[in-house]
């Protein structure tokens, strides 16, 4: 008989009964507590299942090898070899847009290539079509061109554009030469010998093709090198004529490239530039720190410890832009102070365009430093003129007739630097209704708007004139308080008639180009998303603290509506001939309560960033020259057809884009954080934003929020009680709280409930359950809001007619006598399709009589609760978005919040708000209101002395009417 022993015992059960050969030991280990008898002929089934399991493990790992080398290795290298592409092609069009912008060629022969090469598709053939094209009379030494040629063959695009570039600045520098003998006249009369002989020498090169282009290239650099010193020269001592620099100064910076000491210049120059970006930033001109920011810049990027001459070559260009820098400085100051008339702002825009367009000839045939630093200063201050413009849309005519008599700028907007160019086959396909471009072009016709305003405003004062009649019917509806309901509609229509007849007249005087159209007050564009509710809530509540005297606030739906054209999810849903967003799939999701999918999309996104930040590296601080985006142009385009003065935002996805192009524009910026997670690390990474104007407020000064607002800088974030809105600050008086309990049948024994299903209104299924628990012996009055959720508000009138429910006036009642349900409605607010939607003044008061609020945690009805100071119960039955979770974390820690996470918990979670509403006071917390904060910093930057014209940054307007004091009028509750 042999022994043998079970796999599921522990090692201290066998015993080792002889010290022979492994094998021998093995064989020998018996199992104390049991013992198996088995046939001695047979196998046992044991060591079977053991070699079967064995040889299944070993298939196993190599079918997972297999798995692995077929799938996630060629998934590496496609990941590799898209970066790689994406790497080419982002610089194939930085030296497009360089080519462009230097003037080398026109619009119309590189934006085939661009187009080409931006889309992905055909750009080798479109790249080498543009190369066979080059004139053979531009390349005397023909090798240059058959470089090109073979690295375009080779799909290295960029290395062949860039030599293109350098090929053609060499070219127009030589012509430069040969057209305009007072190139030479800055040289240093001791070097004049030697420069002499370079410039011979590129004299005979305009006929001897056989000059190599390595030489061409060496005289190129030494004719640049020799010039630099005296120019940058000039350009110091005409730093001191205009006051930029005291003599002290000029003549300390000119000695120092005289004795050759490169670190010494560099760092009086920083000391003289960083005074002056002081001075620039506390009293202007503006556009004077735009400038000495740019001229930091170029400062902190040199290295030192080189020659004084390839110092020189980094600065020789800040000599042809500081003449820009002082015609837009006159422009500046007559704005300012309003001294200008139309034809002379015109006339100055007019003629710095014309620099600009001569500007690339000025600049490569000053300096050589082209082959070095790209053009950053000429993106910047294109953006500045596009700035500009936007600021005078009144003198557009006057700009127009003159840009057409001297063709220097036509519908295309090339040289400002604000619009793509439009080319013919675009203007064709915008007539054919196809896309256009890398992305659709947003093209606004006033006329057209104005027409359809008109219209609308024809068929609203028909509505008004007929509710007008109703209204004298005695018969008329009247809500519960005896109130005429036709006349309160009449009243809200005719603000919207008010707001019309405004919008038109604005748009007529935009048509004529009146100087009229100027407005009085700042432009506020708000920028929210139509994710929830929690977005567009603080928007309005922001705009109704502003008031309208003081701002006009316009708002704008960034994903549904600036950037939808570049989404996905709608680009798919126009495939199958549907209108589809994100903001509909959103809905959808919090409806069905599905939170999972955003928390897995979260998950991947972060894990596919991480893995893109092995090859991309850290994020950079802002795009460089020229980097853009379609977001950035779209963004940018509103931003140019609405005009705004100030920025605010109220929800982060986009942030980025939106205050790249605020920054670039001159626009100050503030965000709102709608929840306690201001999320700014998925804005900005671990990098602040640059903008110098830009502010976050957040709702909570709670150590893991204010974390949540790095890496914004400290001095740059704003803590207050949140975007609420301004009713929610006003508390009900008892006398209007005492009749709606008497209403309700509300004592000092019963208990008001509020439960909310948020703005799309989710079902809760407690009330009827409440309704039904004969256990429960406290009164109670159970208040329902369902919202937009028509579905949910009729469910009641459903369990009626199912017997579940009984109908007692307005209420419903179940098996349990004590508790009774209201569905609340809003006669103020209440549509046909949305009978259940509750307005800010109705949910004020219900926040007032209620003793517990149930709701999901989101932002806006989170903090709106913590104003009023209401306990909460958090359902948490299904798992949160990380945000909502966030919030209610935090509201539970400032003692407002019970998480509910199980329905048999409800009970004893409902017992528990309840104790601690009644042994506690109804108080909010001490923090700033975001309304009196926001007076405050807007007056700062806008200003508010009425009748009179404040100096601020980037903006200059007047106010009419004092700005409302809400730090008075929204007393803390």
């Amino acid at each position: 008989m042999t022994i043998y022993f079970k796999n599921n015992h522990s090692i201290d059960q066998y015993k080792l009964l002889s010290p022979s050969s492994f094998d021998d030991k093995r064989s020998h280990i018996l199992p104390e507590a049991q013992v198996l008898e088995n046939n001695t002929e047979t196998t046992p089934s044991s060591l079977t299942s053991e070699q079967n399991s064995g040889f299944i493990h070993s298939l196993g790992k190599t079918i997972a090898l297999i798995t692995m080398t077929i799938t996630v290795i060629p998934l590496v290298v496609k990941m590799i070899m898209h970066w790689q592409n994406q790497k080419e092609k982002t610089q194939a069009l930085e030296e497009l847009e360089k080519l462009k912008w230097y003037g080398f060629f026109g619009p119309e022969e590189l934006e085939p290539v661009i187009k080409a090469v931006a889309k992905g598709h055909d750009a080798l053939s479109a790249t080498q079509a543009f190369v066979n094209r080059l004139p053979a009379k531009d390349f005397p030494d023909a090798s240059v061109k058959e470089e090109i040629v073979a690295k375009v063959e080779k799909g290295h695009i960029s290395e062949a554009l860039k030599k293109i570039k350098e090929h053609y600045q060499i070219l127009n520098f030589y012509k430069a030469c040969k057209e305009k003998g007072n190139l030479l006249t800055q040289i240093d009369p001791a070097q004049k010998p030697k420069v002499q002989a370079a410039f011979e020498r590129s004299q005979r090169y305009l006929q001897d093709s056989r000059q190599s282009a390595k030489e061409l290239k060496d005289l190129y650099l030494t004719i640049s090198n020799l010039r630099s010193i005296p120019l940058t020269k000039s350009w110091i001592d005409s730093l001191h004529q205009r006051g930029e620099l005291t003599s002290g100064e000029c003549e300390q910076l000119k000695s120092l490239i005289d004795e050759n000491d490169g670190p010494a210049f560099i760092e009086a120059l920083k000391k003289c530039v960083a005074h002056k970006l002081k001075n620039a930033k506390e009293q202007g001109p503006n556009i004077g720190y735009y400038f000495y920011k740019e001229m930091w810049d170029v400062l902190v990027a040199i290295d030192s410890r080189k020659g004084i001459q390839s110092l020189a070559n980094h600065l020789a260009p800040l000599f042809y832009y500081q003449n820009i820098y002082t015609k837009l400085s006159v422009i500046e100051c007559e704005l300012t102070t309003l001294t200008a008339t139309e034809d002379q702002l015109a006339g100055y825009i007019h003629e710095i365009k014309n620099t600009l367009k001569e500007g690339a000839t000025q600049l490569t045939s000053s300096v050589g430093a082209d082959l070095i630093l790209p053009p950053s200063f000429d993106y910047q201050f294109r953006s500045a003129v596009g700035l500009i413009r936007r600021k005078l849309t009144h003198i557009n005519d006057q700009l127009s007739k003159l840009e057409g008599q001297g063709g220097v700028c036509e519908s295309n907007h090339e040289l400002c630097g604000c619009h793509h160019a439009y080319t013919a086959e675009d203007l064709q396909n915008d007539q054919a209704g196809k896309p256009n471009g890398l992305f659709p072009k947003q093209v606004v016709d006033i006329k057209k708007g104005r027409i359809v305003l008109e219209k609308k405003l024809k068929a609203l004062e028909g509505k008004i004139e007929q509710l007008a009649s109703e209204s004298l019917n005695p018969t008329v509806e009247k809500s519960d308080t005896g109130v005429n309901l036709h006349s309160s509609k009449l009243k809200r229509l005719e603000i919207k008639r008010e707001a019309l007849i405004a919008d038109i007249a604005a748009l007529k005087l935009s048509e004529k180009g009146s100087p009229n159209a100027t407005t009085k007050k700042p432009i506020v564009m708000g920028f929210t998303c139509s994710f929830g509710s929690g977005h567009k809530a603080p928007t309005a509540a922001v705009a109704k603290m502003l008031g309208s005297e003081n701002a006009h606030f316009t708002v704008a739906d960034g994903p549904d509506d600036i950037l939808k054209p570049l989404c996905g999810f709608h680009k798919f849903g126009k495939m199958l001939g549907k209108e589809w967003k994100k903001s509909d799939a959103f809905a959808y999701i919090l409806q069905k309560q599905w939170y999972w999918i955003p928390r897995l999309y979260l998950f991947i996104s972060k894990v596919f960033s991480k893995i893109a930040s092995l090859f991309t590296g850290a994020p950079k601080e802002r795009p460089s020259f020229p980097s853009d985006t379609p977001e950035k142009e779209l963004l940018r385009k509103r931003l140019l057809m609405e005009m705004p003065d100030h920025l605010m935002t109220f929800y982060h996805m986009d942030l980025n884009s939106i205050l790249e192009v605020a920054e670039e524009m001159g626009l100050p910026t503030t965000h709102f954080a709608t929840d306690f997670n201001a999320k700014m690390d998925e804005a900005f990474g671990s990098l602040p934003p640059t903008h110098p104007m830009f502010q976050i407020m957040v709702a909570n000064n709670t150590q893991s929020t204010l974390d949540s607002a790095s890496p914004v800088k400290p001095g740059d974030i704003v803590v207050t009680s949140g975007a609420v809105r301004p009713l929610f600050y006003q508390k009900t008086d008892a006398e209007t709280l005492e009749q709606m309990r008497e209403e309700r049948g509300i004592d000092e024994n019963t208990s008001t409930i509020l439960f909310m299903g948020g703005g799309f209104g989710q079902s809760i299924d407690y009330p009827e359950k409440l309704a039904a628990d004969m256990s429960i012996q406290d009164k109670m009055h159970l208040v329902v809001i369902a919202g937009a959720n028509k579905t949910f508000g009729e469910h009641f009138e459903e369990e009626v007619k199912n017997g579940k429910l009984v109908k007692h006036g307005k209420f419903y009642k179940g098996s349990n006598p004590n508790i009774t349900i209201e569905v609340a409605q809003d006669p103020a607010t209440k549509t046909k399709n949305t009978p259940f939607f509750i307005g800010e003044a109705a949910i004020s008061r219900y926040f007032d009589l209620a003793d517990v609020l149930y709701t999901k945690p989101g932002g806006s009805t989170t903090l709106e609760a913590l104003v009023k100071g209401l306990t909460t119960i958090f359902d948490n039955r299904t798992a949160l978005m990380a945000w909502e979770e966030d919030n209610m974390r935090q509201t539970i820690t400032l003692g407002y919040g019970i998480e509910n996470r199980d329905e048999k918990d409800f009970l004893t979670d409902l017992k528990t708000a309840l104790n601690k509403a009644k042994n506690s006071e109804k108080k909010g917390r001490n923090l700033p209101q975001v309304g009196a904060v926001l007076q405050q910093n807007f007056s700062k930057i806008h200003g508010k002395k009425p009748n009179s014209w404040q100096k601020s940054k980037f903006v200059h307007y007047r106010f009419d009417l004092p700005v409302k004091n809400w730090e008075a009028e929204c007393a803390l509750v």
